[in-house]
Parts: structure tokens; C-alpha cells; sequence
């Protein structure tokens, strides 16, 4: 079911100082998720939020996935994109890391570009172990089915256990 964060005040967004229409989002309100999960529908959010006075901000869309996946409590955080997952300092595609393996090719550059939000993105939504983030193409076959049962698919970051 499409529906955007100003929906139902699905998503309430702070301001991000001097940027404008900009916000980070602070609030989900997981009532209105429930209910369209409940009715077996899929929510799927265009990232914008009202900001503490009313106005229509846009939002960054991992952050926004970010935020809701910790909210609901969500096994999986599924973040997609033009590419089929990250890619290790040789250049191939990297199928599972821990959150600490992800944080240090953050930090050490091999994660650049666009990757970095979505990166940031992913390790901010994970939460407590058990629970895992999927970096993906969404322009492949079956994209979402994908992410959800196949484990080769994409790039699976993972909190390790303990």
C-alpha cells in the first residue's frame, strides 16, 4: 500500500538546520502501520514528514526505513538500491558482514559515495541481534520476495549474537 510519511502523521521529522525543507525523522506512529500490516497489506512510505510546525519536509528514505524497522520492531530492514550489495576492497560483492565488519570498511573507505548513507542507514536500523539489514537491487527480478528468502541475495548485515 503506498502512502507517504504525512499520511495519518505517519512520520514526524525534526529540522535539519539550514537546510531548508529537510528533516531527520523522530517519530513513527506505529498504529497506523499496524493497521495496514494487519489488513495484510505492505506499507510501502514515500519519505516525507511534518516538521514540529506543520510543514511538509522531505526525508532521507533509508533513514525513514531505518527508523520504522526499530519502531515495529521488524526482523528485517530491506534498503534498496541500483546495486546488488557492497562491495569488498578487490571489488566483489560482499554476501553477509557483521555489524563491526560493516562499521570498519565504513570508516576505512572501501563504503563510499551513496553507500555511506545507506550504510549508516542499515547499521542504525538493526537493532538487537537477531535482526538483520539487506542492501539490495531493487531493479532485479523479484527484488523484495528476494530479500526476504533468499540468503544470497544482496549484501546481509547482521548485529553479531551476545
Amino acid at each position: 500500500m503506498g502512502l507517504s510519511g504525512v499520511d495519518g502523521g505517519l512520520l514526524v521529522g525534526e529540522r535539519v538546520a539550514g537546510l531548508g525543507l529537510v528533516a531527520h525523522v523522530v517519530g513513527v506512529r506505529r498504529d497506523l502501520i499496524d493497521a495496514i500490516l494487519v489488513g495484510g497489506q505492505v506499507p510501502v512510505v514515500a519519505p516525507l514528514a511534518r516538521d514540529e510546525g506543520g510543514l511538509v519536509c522531505n526525508v532521507n528514505a533509508d533513514e525513514c526505513g531505518s527508523r520504522a524497522r526499530r519502531r515495529l520492531g521488524a526482523r528485517q530492514l530491506d534498503l534498496m538500491t541500483d546495486v546488488d550489495g557492497i562491495r569488498g576492497a578487490g571489488g566483489a560483492k560482499l554476501g553477509t558482514l557483521s555489524t563491526a565488519e560493516a562499521e570498519a570498511l565504513n570508516r576505512g573507505g572501501t563504503i563510499n559515495g551513496g553507500m555511506v548513507p545507506k550504510v549508516r542507514a542499515a547499521l542504525a536500523g538493526i537493532g538487537a541481534p537477531g535482526a538483520e539489514a539487506v542492501i539490495c537491487d531493487a531493479a532485479a527480478p523479484q527484488a523484495l520476495a528476494r530479500a526476504l528468502d533468499d540468503p544470497t541475495f544482496g549484501t546481509r548485515i547482521s548485529r553479531a549474537p551476545g
